[in-house]
């Protein structure tokens, strides 16, 4: 679809993520073994046949500008297609870092000035979902539209601050658009994905240009254009996931093991980098035959001779024998040495369990059962005593989210 662009909002800093995203931003952190939460955009994007993509990225770039690289593994090379990585940068006249996601996109507008297309569309690197973009372009392009904002109706009961919501009239045309308000105003959320008639946006970035503060696309720019231009609300009913926390992100990785999940990587054709890490050149996992593997999700170079239930491991994971993985999610190269005990565990990568380890192995009742994480930082060394401290003062850290850092 050679009318339309898409930027792609890689990032500032998340919270919620604790040492997870200590080195790298949200949208490259590892997500159901061996894809990267990037994955989901720019597999939706290339399959809609959007092949110039400019992903825009401030908070610790390096693992997302290598993961991504020059876009060869999502089909975004080549004649007519280009992908560009746009971190911050130092001009005449300039030494800002970007002051907000509008502010992002105005100080990369010479990349759709290059390309000239009727349409630019803008979405999120950090969302889990997979969506026939060229079916928006074409819905916004016949309702004759100046924006497009996709929506998705929230369950009953689940109302969030966190969103932006919409009220739209019968015909879909929106009245109003309120960004984290205090009393969500309706059931509909933005998504986070836009299309804008280039000139359109191009005279929004204008107003930043003149000085004006309007530094924000959702709690500022969209807002101001509901009274002036033509609004309207594209429905999505599909899966999508915000993944706002470390909790969040547990969740929906752990979803992946259900029956039927509905995160379909196999039907929504999610591409990755088989580059990263050299994830093409690992081979396939290796059981043991006294290992005991059961409902896992377990990735190419995985080598197990102990237990894994109800778990995610990412490529080159080694469980040795007598050592027991549940309930956790273990990323690239994590080394679980004889004996070790891991339960509700999220392991960034290379972090060593040496044996006779054992962490967040105490579990309640059934009937009290409830999410206790223990977040594990790259690199990380754990040994028998690594959390003997905090293992003492367990019984007062239950009842949140993430119980405890290990850097």
């Amino acid at each position: 679809m050679q009318r339309a662009i898409a930027l792609v909002l890689a990032g500032g800093h998340i919270q919620g993520y604790g040492v997870l995203t200590v080195n790298r931003t949200k949208a490259a952190l590892p997500f159901a073994g061996f894809y990267r939460i990037v994955d989901f955009a720019l597999s939706s994007l290339s399959r809609s046949g959007i092949g110039r993509v400019g992903v825009i990225c401030q908070y610790l770039p390096a693992s997302l500008i290598e993961h991504v690289g020059n876009g060869e593994p999502w089909g975004l090379n080549g004649f007519g297609c280009e992908i560009r990585l746009m971190p911050p940068f130092v001009g005449v006249g300039k030494i800002e870092w970007f002051r907000g996601t509008a502010d992002a996109i105005y100080q990369n507008m010479n990349f759709v000035d290059d390309w000239s297309p009727s349409y630019v569309i803008v979405c999120s690197a950090e969302h889990v979902y997979s969506l026939d973009f060229s079916e928006v372009v074409l819905f916004h392009e016949t309702s004759g539209a100046d924006l497009t904002i996709v929506e998705k109706q929230v369950p009953p009961g689940q109302p969030s601050r966190r969103f932006g919501y919409v009220v739209s009239d019968s015909e879909g045309r929106v009245i109003r658009f309120e960004e984290k308000p205090a009393k969500p105003p309706s059931d509909r959320i933005s998504m986070g994905i836009y299309v804008f008639n280039t000139d359109v946006l191009v005279r929004q970035m204008q107003r930043l240009a003149q000085g004006e503060k309007c530094f924000n696309l959702a709690s500022e720019v969209i807002p101001s254009m509901i009274d002036g231009h033509k609004v309207v609300t594209y429905p999505f009913h599909g899966y999508w996931n915000y993944l706002e926390t470390a909790e969040g992100y547990y969740r929906a990785s752990m979803s992946l093991l259900d029956d039927e999940p509905e995160i379909d990587l196999a039907g929504w054709q999610v591409m990755t980098n088989p580059n990263d890490r050299g994830l093409g050149y690992r081979p396939s996992a290796a059981i043991g035959p006294g290992a005991n593997v059961k409902n896992s999700l377990i990735s190419p170079g995985c080598s197990i001779e102990g237990a894994v239930i109800n778990s995610i491991l990412s490529p080159g994971v080694v469980v040795e024998r007598e050592a027991i993985v549940q309930d956790s999610i273990l990323m690239h190269d994590v080394q679980v040495g004889q004996g070790v005990r891991l339960c509700q565990v999220v392991s960034d990568k290379d972090v060593v369990f040496e044996p006779g380890s054992e962490v967040g192995w105490e579990q309640p009742a059934p009937s009290e059962k409830q999410l206790n994480l223990t977040l594990i930082g790259k690199g990380f060394v754990v040994t028998p005593r690594s959390f003997s401290q905090w293992y003492a003062g367990r019984a007062q850290l239950r009842g949140g989210k993430a119980k405890c850092e290990a850097t």
